[in-house]
């Protein structure tokens, strides 16, 4: 069984979990009690989607080069 210990695998869990969450909200709050989401709440999705692309990414390929890392841990921040 694979251990959170590393960064890597924790890193995969977190962009799994916020997924979770955001599917959560998306299928229960609005589809199932009809909630429209006001527009901080869609600019916070938004924002969210583009650091789970940054953090995705990141987690899936994990790059060597010092460079590519600065920037995809910048862009997941």
């Amino acid at each position: 069984m694979r251990q959170l210990t590393t960064y890597r695998n924790l890193q995969v869990f977190l962009v799994i979990m916020a997924v979770i969450g955001m599917s959560f909200a998306l299928f229960y709050l609005q589809r199932h009690l009809g909630l429209s989401p006001c527009p901080l709440c869609i600019f916070q999705r938004v924002g969210l989607i583009v650091m789970g692309g940054f953090a995705l990414i990141s987690a899936l390929f994990n790059p060597k080069s010092k460079v590519i890392r600065l920037l995809l841990w910048l862009g997941s921040y």
